[in-house]
């Protein structure tokens, strides 16, 4: 391995955890069995029981620990090849991407990631995606990156060479740490397998997940793999031998202690010709894994070379993540998001929500910012379809409607008619993998959509999902300080937005064909959305809002179906501070605010579309709740958005209870400017509020909380930051209800805050980050994370982008 820094990863790559052996064990007896039933199925037994160095006697109660070698937030199901030493992507080859979800197909680019040292190499004629180099690219003549190259050193370019996108040869990346994956291997390994050739040739071998000492496959013979986990040495496809991999009841894992050889024949589900891969190879060999032969799968190699050669016009499909990657001339790498592959490799299963290779048409969003995020789960039959909205500066580079004439890291920015924030991505396979939804222009009348967005449903089995977000009205985009009459755009200022605009899906969040805007008439600040149904079983959207210019907290109802709003009466007499927050129970439409250093609540009924609330009540005492920016090592502050939030669900003895979790001075370390987290409870009446025992308090800063009940759990998420430095974790909870404390479970991404400010020293990265619940006890949180190599930060726009993680307790 060369040099000291690949040498240090190779050591951090694998770990070896071995207890004390005092002579053979009892578990030689069953191999001895196991390998009788595999010869009586036409498989030959070599599993070498007697002697003391087969793979039977080493790996038993061995764990190993594989990472993947990855630049900080980037997310493994974004990229086509990746290695940690050496990459060489050979004279006319192609990667390139594609995703088939509901019939269509998506295609996009190809993104390489290579974090070695030493020079990396793209050939003459070839054709990649994004490339993240640490080592200085070779780019050799008319080769062509669709996308944008970031790398550490300069690129060396030769004739006719193309980069369609960004060119920043000055980023650092950094290696991430979190994708490890720990493998213990089974106690009992079965003997070898060698499915020799025969006359007649016998039928296709079955071969049960389980441990395997080796496995050859001859000419002739065909190996079947199904849905589970294997456990191998050593794997070798000899020339006309077969692989079918049968995934027709859940993924096929391999994990592996040897080389992989591939120059068979693949068929089934992962036969090349299919839409996505179902089969996931982990291998903790440092020898060369050869793949020459057309090929489906994910290949993961950390320690290991990966080898793909199988001629003019090979197809590759999947991933190929290793040490060392060699693409030879005129393969063709197609990309396919796996979205099993990469899970078990953190607390959590980590996604990528926008960023990376997620795109729609030439529309890339690793190329632009996008923070704030809400996330919808809706059922869909036995799986689920997971929407996200955020605020999305992604941009068509034919008509941008957001422009930066100083770059993303300068201190301009022109805001066209027509501009948009309202962005969305979606997943119809559980929020494992998302597309690209684009986003919702303005409708007549209305010249910019713009931020702090908000998703609600009935249920979880509603078919409709609602998205809003602030939006500007025409006079009012033309009377924003710094309008240009001339451009008809808002020049180094934000619109004034005096309205909201809210988008309507009926297809559970993957379109939103319809929406509907209304005008507040003043400032307005902040967005959040419950649906309820009313007598004649009609939804109705109900939508809040922060009125700056007096305090209050503007409520509308609107009908669903027609998409018209009515403004409904002002729920609090006091002023409030900053966004109230809706929730939707049993006919009940609460609103809840802060006041000051407390938090208040009303309802009305919604059932019967009253408009009268029933009263506000003081929920969290004053003197409680706090929301300031969060201090960071270097001295700026990071702003932040809402000090609480809440919901209305069920207790463990099935008692409905209304919730409030907020953030608040830390009682273990008065004075110290440390913040916990505190939670509060009342009847679904707002009746009987009392301290309730959850609590969070730490030598850490815990901001920004989204509460969710869903499947009788109550999960919080939040940030964290830690005094010792600027790097933000988001963490996750459950309010259990056997014990006086939050269940930690899940810290997701930390990473230093490299975005852009707002004013000052004040800076932005993204807030709201409001989680939503399966039907099934697991939850979806969304988060803002930078991106790789924090590429761009200026005073408008960052590389921010939006991940999400999967989890249950």
């Amino acid at each position: 391995m060369a040099g000291n820094q690949l040498g240090s990863l190779a050591t951090s790559v694998m770990a070896l955890r071995r207890s004390r052996r005092t002579g053979k064990r009892p578990v030689l007896a069953a191999l001895v069995i196991a390998g009788a039933l595999l010869s009586a199925q036409g498989c030959s037994s070599q599993a070498g029981v007697g002697s003391s160095e087969s793979l039977s006697e080493v790996t038993s109660e061995l764990t190993l620990q594989a990472l993947l070698p990855l630049p900080q937030n980037l997310n493994p199901s974004d990229v086509a090849l990746g290695s940690s030493a050496a990459m060489y992507i050979n004279d006319r080859v192609h990667v390139e991407g594609q995703l088939v979800a509901n019939g269509v197909t998506t295609q996009y680019n190809g993104l390489v990631s290579y974090l070695g040292t030493t020079p990396m190499r793209v050939g003459a004629d070839a054709r990649i995606g994004t490339l993240l180099s640490r080592g200085a690219p070779t780019l050799a003549d008319r080769s062509r990156i669709t996308g944008s190259l970031y790398s550490s050193q300069a690129a060396q370019k030769g004739i006719g060479v193309t980069v369609t996108g960004f060119d920043q040869e000055s980023t650092t990346f950094t290696t991430d740490g979190s994708w490890l994956a720990e493998v213990t291997w089974p106690t009992v390994i079965n003997p070898a397998v060698n499915l020799d050739p025969a006359s007649p040739t016998p039928p296709p071998f079955n071969l049960a997940p389980g441990a395997y000492d080796s496995v050859s496959v001859k000419a002739g013979r065909t190996l079947v793999l199904s849905a589970g986990k294997y456990y191998f040495g050593p794997w070798t496809q000899e020339p006309s031998s077969g692989l079918v991999i049968n995934s027709s009841a859940g993924p096929v894992y391999v994990y592996m202690q040897g080389a992989f050889t591939f120059r068979g024949n693949l068929t089934g589900s992962n036969a090349p010709n299919m839409n996505r891969p179902s089969l996931t190879i982990l291998s903790f060999a440092s020898g060369l894994h050869s793949i020459e032969r057309p090929f489906t799968g994910v290949v993961l190699a950390p320690m290991g070379s990966i080898n793909l050669d199988a001629g003019s016009n090979a197809r590759f499909n999947g991933a190929f993540i290793g040490r060392a990657v060699t693409v030879h001339e005129q393969s063709i790498v197609t990309h396919m998001r796996d979205p099993y592959s990469f899970r078990g490799f953190a607390p959590s299963d980590r996604v990528s929500v926008t960023g990376g290779i997620i795109q729609q048409g030439s529309t890339l969003t690793d190329d632009y910012e996008q923070a704030e995020a809400a996330a919808a789960v809706s059922r869909n039959g036995s799986n689920y379809n997971v929407t996200v909205t955020y605020n999305d500066r992604s941009q068509d580079p034919a008509s941008p409607r957001l422009e930066y004439p100083a770059g993303r890291s300068g201190d301009q920015r022109i805001v066209h008619k027509g501009a948009s924030l309202m962005g969305w991505s979606y997943s119809t396979d559980g929020g494992y993998t998302f597309n690209y939804g684009g986003r919702v222009s303005p409708p007549a009348g209305f010249s910019a959509i713009w931020g702090d967005p908000a998703l609600a449903k009935f249920n979880v089995d509603d078919p409709n999902v609602y998205l809003a977000m602030m939006s500007a009205t025409t006079p009012s985009f033309e009377a924003s300080p710094g309008y240009d009459a001339a451009t008809q755009s808002v020049i180094n200022h934000t619109p004034t937005l005096d309205g909201h605009c809210v988008a309507r899906s009926t297809d559970r969040g993957i379109t939103f064909p319809t929406v509907a805007c209304t005008q507040a008439g003043t400032f307005h600040d902040g967005s959040s959305l419950a649906v309820a149904t009313d007598l004649f079983g009609k939804q109705q959207v109900y939508l809040t809002s922060h009125d700056t210019s007096g305090g209050s907290a503007s409520v509308w109802r609107m009908d669903a179906q027609t998409m018209v709003f009515t403004k409904l009466p002002n729920p609090f007499s006091t002023s409030i501070t900053l966004h109230p927050r809706l929730r939707h129970i049993n006919g009940s439409i609460y609103v809840v605010a802060q006041v000051g250093t407390s938090v208040v609540a009303n309802r009305l009924e919604a059932s019967n579309n009253s408009t009268t609330w029933q009263g506000a009540v003081t929920v969290v005492p004053s003197g409680e709740v706090n929301n300031p920016n969060l201090p960071l090592a270097d001295g700026r502050f990071l702003r932040q958005a809402n000090a609480f939030s809440f919901d209305v669900g069920f207790n463990g003895a099935g008692k409905a209870k209304f919730r409030v979790i907020y953030t608040s001075p830390s009682d273990a370390f008065p004075g110290s400017g440390f913040y916990g987290l505190r939670t509060y409870e009342c009847e679904p009446d707002l009746t009987g509020c009392v301290a309730a025992p959850w609590t969070i308090d730490s030598f850490s800063q815990n901001m920004t909380p989204s509460l969710r009940y869903a499947a009788g759990r109550w999960v919080a998420t939040w940030w964290r930051l830690e005094s010792s430095s600027s790097a933000v974790s988001t963490m996750a909870g459950l309010l259990d209800e056997t014990g006086s404390n939050f269940v930690l479970r899940v810290q997701e991404f930390p990473t230093n805050p490299c975005a852009s400010h707002s004013s000052g020293n004040v800076w932005y990265w993204g807030d709201y980050n409001e989680l939503d619940g399966y039907g099934d006890g697991r939850f979806f949180a969304p988060h803002t994370v930078n991106g790789p190599g924090c590429r761009f930060s200026g005073e408008w726009t960052g590389d921010m982008h939006v991940g999400g993680s999967i989890f249950g307790f």
